[in-house]
């Protein structure tokens, strides 16, 4: 027997720390902002004044614009903040009170580390195209919705109680799991079931699991930091009613939402499938995806190439071959191609391709099937794509 266990990986992606940065127990970034206009117009309390002289004249109107310039970016960087807030809050700019509000803060600083990660292979910028399906999720995990949830607001904000990932072999589904979590700043805590774990063995793992992360969040304090329990191969999970009526509350009663994978979504026991409020499905990559793949790997990477002829020659290697590659496949072909070379050609990918050719195992049957699950699971009431 397999022993199981929970595991437990805290993500807190804070971004780099910034010079001069303000005291967030008593200020936002906006109030700073302000604060460093104010001082400025202190230091600047006498105006400059000229002797008379064209030439005093002009040294006068410089040192005045220059001050109206310095100001101006200031205050062009607090109305950006501001509008940023008011689209998070849904209100007007003009509403937005900026005295010491650790709301504000808190949405300010959530938004800097999101917005980072931009610059960095995390979050949803380890997930090369599907945007689709990352576009979904912002709007269930949507920023507004995550950042909102660590402030007064709280009890008003619904995060979902769990989400279902299902589709072929290789496409990514675990993937998605940690790059959701890290996009929303949360702790990943992982499931593991033993092969003949029953019913109570599996609901005491599901409960360790969760009341860690409320210890995690009540240990966060003010960071309000949620938890992302992960159940791979999902379709393991025995009939239990206990974790279904788990699933219709576990968001507040324990600060988590449950992200289950599998490729066989109806092994899933009904009464835990219908417990699940959103599912995504997850096919091969399509003709875009792929281009947005190639395109990504290569930049990650540094390696030259010309990115649509590399495209190109994928996309007829699984015509030719009856295949789709999934994102596991293509990564495989293209590190293969790249081994030990600085530029890659079509005939580069056709070497590796026969090299690999026995790993690409998603036909058309797969994904008919695939068709077929996700056809049925649409019809169910709930959200999903």
């Amino acid at each position: 027997m397999l022993v199981a266990s929970a595991r437990y990986n805290s993500i807190s992606f804070k971004g780099p720390s910034r010079k001069n940065k303000p005291d967030k127990s008593n200020c936002s970034y906006v109030d700073d902002k302000l604060n460093e206009l104010k001082n400025r117009k202190a230091i600047y309390s006498d105006k400059p004044t000229s002797d008379g002289t064209i030439f005093s004249d002009i040294q006068m109107q410089l040192e005045l614009s220059r001050r109206k310039e310095e100001e101006s970016q200031i205050l062009q960087t607090v109305l950006e903040e501001i509008d940023r807030l008011s689209d998070f809050m849904d209100l007007d700019p003009e509403q937005i009170k900026i005295s010491d509000s650790s709301d504000n803060r808190i949405i300010l600083d959530y938004m800097y580390r999101i917005n980072h990660m931009k610059k960095m292979n995390y979050g949803f910028e380890r997930i090369y195209g599907y945007e689709k399906e990352k576009e979904y999720l912002k709007s269930e995990f949507g920023l507004k919705k995550m950042a909102l949830a660590k402030t007064s607001y709280e009890d008003k904000v619904d995060v979902p109680n769990a989400i279902l990932f299902y589709g072929v072999t290789g496409v990514g589904k675990s993937t998605f799991a940690k790059a959701l979590a890290e996009q929303m700043c949360a702790n990943i805590i992982k499931i593991n079931f033993g092969y003949f774990d029953d019913e109570n063995e599996q609901m005491e793992k599901i409960m360790q699991a969760a009341n860690k992360s409320k210890e995690v969040y009540e240990a966060s304090g003010e960071e309000k930091q949620r938890s992302f329990l992960i159940i791979d191969e999902a379709n393991v999970l025995v009939k239990n009613e206990k974790f279904a009526q788990f699933l219709n509350d576990c968001s507040k009663k324990y600060k988590c939402t449950v992200f289950m994978t599998t490729n066989y979504p109806f092994r899933i026991p009904s009464n835990v499938l219908n417990s699940i409020p959103l599912t995504v499905g997850l096919e091969p990559p399509d003709e875009q995806n792929i281009r947005s793949f190639v395109e990504k790997f290569m930049e990650r990477t540094k390696f030259k190439g010309d990115v649509n002829e590399i495209a190109d020659v994928l996309l007829l290697l699984q015509k030719q071959n009856g295949v789709k590659f999934s994102n596991t496949n293509l990564e495989q072909l293209l590190k293969k191609a790249i081994k030990e070379r600085k530029k890659v050609s079509q005939s580069d990918i056709k070497e590796a391709f026969n090299t690999l050719k026995n790993n690409f195992t998603v036909t058309q049957s797969l994904l008919n099937k695939f068709y077929d699950e996700k056809s049925r699971l649409l019809t169910l009431k709930r959200g999903g794509i």
